[in-house]
C-alpha cells in the first residue's frame, strides 16, 4: 500500500513532491524510503520480538515522568505491539527526581515514606 498517494501523510508528502525538504527527507523517494525502513522495522519487531541490544536512551523528569530521547521509533513501535519490557538506558536524571531516588534508597523503613515519596516506590528506576 502506498501510503504517499493515499495522502496519509500529506504535509510532508505535499512538501517534498514540491521539491521542499522536510523533518524526515530531502524529496518524495527519500520520504518514501523513511517510510519503507519504518514499516520495516515494524515488521522485524513484530516477528522476531525487540532485540535486547537495541537499548533506548531515556531522560526522567522531575516527577519521574519517562523521556525518549533517542529510539523513539522503537519505543513508538514497542507500545504499538504491546511488548511490556525493553532496555533502556538513563542519560539524565532531574536534579529533584534524582533527591527523591536517593531518598527512597536510603530509607531503612519504606512504609515511613512520605506519600509523595511512597507513590513512586513501584518505579522501574528505583532499587530498594
Amino acid at each position: 500500500m502506498d501510503i504517499i498517494s493515499q495522502g496519509k501523510i500529506s504535509p510532508h508528502a505535499d512538501k517534498t513532491s514540491k521539491g521542499k525538504p522536510t523533518s524526515r527527507a530531502n524529496s518524495h523517494e527519500g520520504l518514501k524510503e523513511y517510510l519503507d525502513h519504518l514499516d520495516n522495522l515494524y515488521e522485524d519487531i513484530k516477528n522476531n520480538g525487540y532485540k535486547n541490544s537495541s537499548v533506548i536512551a531515556v531522560s526522567i523528569g522531575r516527577e519521574g515522568n519517562w523521556m525518549t530521547n533517542h529510539g523513539n521509533h522503537r519505543h513508538t513501535i514497542a507500545a504499538i505491539l504491546d511488548i511490556e519490557t525493553i532496555p533502556v538506558q538513563v542519560i539524565y536524571r532531574h536534579k529533584e527526581w534524582q533527591t527523591k531516588r536517593m531518598e527512597i534508597y536510603n530509607t531503612s523503613d519504606p512504609t515511613k515514606l512520605s506519600g509523595d515519596l511512597k507513590q513512586h516506590l513501584d518505579h522501574p528506576d528505583i532499587i530498594l
